[in-house]
């Protein structure tokens, strides 16, 4: 089984926060897709990243996870391009972690 962590930005560039429409139809679509998603959205998490020596980022993130027994390589790298265009952003990351279900 396969766990795909979707990391979305909470606000835009500048800032304002994207609707709860929006993830609702992110959520909407997965489920359709993968029969199931959970959703963090009430408490964002908060990324930090280095972009430079002296210049650390700080961002709110949603994560959305969906559960799968085959990963579709062309279909993620699609989802990730139509993402990048929705939130205005140079990288989504999506990540697939290999689990065990008990």
């Amino acid at each position: 089984m396969n766990l795909i962590q979707l990391f979305l930005p909470a606000n835009s560039n500048e800032g304002k926060p994207f609707s709860k429409e929006l993830f609702r139809d992110i959520e909407k679509e997965l489920t359709a897709c993968f029969g199931g998603v959970t959703s963090y959205v009430h408490m964002p998490a908060r990324g930090l990243w280095k972009e430079s020596a002296d210049n650390t980022i700080h961002d709110e993130i949603i994560l959305i996870e969906v559960m799968t027994g085959t990963i579709d390589e062309t279909f993620w790298k699609n989802y990730k391009i139509q993402l990048e265009n929705l939130f205005q952003q140079s990288e989504i990351i999506i990540r697939v972690l290999s689990i065990n279900l008990l």
